[in-house]
């Protein structure tokens, strides 16, 4: 292989994974790191597999206590999913929750309410995610609903009565 081909960055991100589980975060980052610029430079910027890199790149940061950066790349992956695949594809939802975790780890509620409802309303029944989104969702709403948001009716669901 050349110094740069899709299997070598499959194989640094593999690595990072590695030393993930072994409780190396520093040395799994800095493998997805690498694995990113080698996609980058076989790719260009958009790209699945540059997505991927910058999720797993955001969930690293995200373990070592770095929720900004960690929301940063998944926010990033998110809109490159969005732009590749759609709103309603598994990689798109699973990056939102990431996302979500995210934003909720941050204090910004508001946003990652807005996140889960737009994610939910797009995932299938059957997306892995569908119960963590669902799980952050009912979370958001007891702090939300707590500090005074209300939650608007779904649409088509809750129909109200009419009086006579």
């Amino acid at each position: 292989f050349d110094e740069s081909h899709p299997y070598i960055a499959t194989s640094l991100n593999n690595l990072a994974q590695w030393y993930g589980r072994k409780g190396d975060l520093e040395r799994a980052l800095e493998h997805s790191a690498q694995a990113l610029a080698m996609r980058r430079d076989l790719f260009g910027e958009s790209h699945p597999d540059i997505a991927g890199s910058l999720s797993t790149l955001g969930y690293w940061h995200g373990q070592l206590g770095k929720p900004e950066l960690a929301l940063d790349y998944s926010e990033q992956a998110l809109v490159m999913y969005r732009e590749t695949f759609g709103e309603k594809h598994p990689r798109t939802i699973k990056v939102a929750a990431e996302a979500v975790r995210y934003l909720i780890r941050l204090n910004r509620r508001t946003e990652a309410y807005e996140l889960v409802t737009r994610s939910l309303a797009n995932a299938s029944a059957h997306d892995p995610s569908v119960e963590l989104l669902q799980r952050f969702e009912q979370h958001l709403l007891s702090k939300l609903i707590r500090k005074g948001f209300r939650q608007p009716p779904k649409k088509g669901k809750h129909k109200r009565k009419k009086r006579r």
